[in-house]
C-alpha cells in the first residue's frame, strides 16, 4: 500500500512540476517566477527571474513548451554546471518571446556527438527540435571561464493554431 501511495504522490508531483496550474491561471511569467523560486529552494543555488514587464500573448501550447524547456535547462544547470548563480530573463521582441538562461558555471561543449545525445544530452536536442518545429530556435554560448548562456527564441503564436479560434 505504501509503495502505491508513494507512486501516486510522485506522479502528482511530477505532473505538477511539468505543467503547474499557475501556468494556465497566471501565465508563463508567473510560472517561470515560481519555477526559479522552487529551483533556488530545492538546490541551494541563487536563481534570479527578470521579466521585461511587457504583455506577452503566448499561445497555450507554446507556453507549455517554453515552461518545460526552461525547466529542463534549469535542471541541466543544477545537475551539471556547478554554478552558484543562474539568471532567467524573459522579454518580448515583436511577435517573439526570448528567454535567456545564463549561469556562472563550468560551461560545456555545445557541439555534442550523437552518442552524447543518447547518453543524456537529449534534453537540449529535444528542445531544439520542438522549437524549430514552431519556427523558433535555441542558441547556446558556453565558456568554462564565464559559464553558459542559452537563449530560447519562440514565436508567440503556434504554427498550428487557427486564427479564427480565440482562446
Amino acid at each position: 500500500h505504501l509503495l502505491i501511495d508513494q507512486s501516486i504522490t510522485d506522479t502528482q508531483t511530477l505532473t505538477f512540476e511539468l505543467s503547474p496550474p499557475i501556468l494556465y491561471d497566471l501565465g508563463l511569467e508567473a510560472a517561470l517566477d515560481w519555477l526559479t523560486e522552487q529551483t533556488q529552494k530545492q538546490h541551494d543555488i541563487a536563481v534570479e527571474f527578470i521579466d521585461d514587464d511587457t504583455h506577452k500573448a503566448i499561445d497555450e501550447s507554446l507556453r507549455i513548451l517554453l515552461f518545460q524547456s526552461t525547466r529542463e535547462l534549469l535542471h541541466n544547470v543544477v545537475k551539471h554546471a556547478r554554478a552558484t548563480e543562474v539568471h532567467v530573463y524573459i522579454s518580448k521582441e515583436n511577435d517573439f518571446v526570448r528567454i535567456v538562461i545564463y549561469d556562472n558555471g563550468i560551461g560545456f561543449e555545445a557541439t555534442r556527438k550523437e552518442e552524447d545525445v543518447k547518453k543524456g544530452g537529449f534534453g537540449i536536442f529535444s528542445i531544439q527540435e520542438r522549437l524549430k518545429h514552431q519556427g523558433g530556435r535555441l542558441e547556446i554560448e558556453s565558456d568554462p571561464a564565464t559559464g553558459t548562456r542559452v537563449t530560447i527564441i519562440s514565436p508567440m503564436a503556434a504554427r498550428n493554431s487557427n486564427p479564427e479560434i480565440k482562446q
